[in-house]
């Protein structure tokens, strides 16, 4: 969609806030009430979705790689920890 001068259309959403809508769908909220709430269509839902998946957001990619790396060194020291005395009572 392209406004009459050739640039394109700005969004009444930010990045964040977009983001928020699709979290509110994974926490269960129905895909109707979340359209009618923000005054959005199923199909924009949708597309935001489909370009969600599509898409390399930094944001979303930084939360799950700290939480991997959280993981993992948690893995690490119930496997290691008993080895090397990490955690334990001397």
């Amino acid at each position: 969609p392209q406004e009459r001068d050739g640039r394109m259309k700005r969004s009444r959403f930010t990045e964040e806030q977009i983001i928020g809508v699709l979290r509110e769908q994974e926490s269960g909220v129905s895909v109707a009430d979340i359209c009618r709430k923000h005054g959005i269509s199923s199909p924009t839902f949708y597309k935001w979705k489909a370009k969600s998946r599509r898409s390399k957001n930094p944001g979303l990619t930084d939360e799950l790689e700290s939480w991997a790396k959280a993981s993992l060194a948690q893995v690490e020291r119930m496997r290691c920890g008993p080895l090397f005395g990490v955690g334990a009572d001397a």
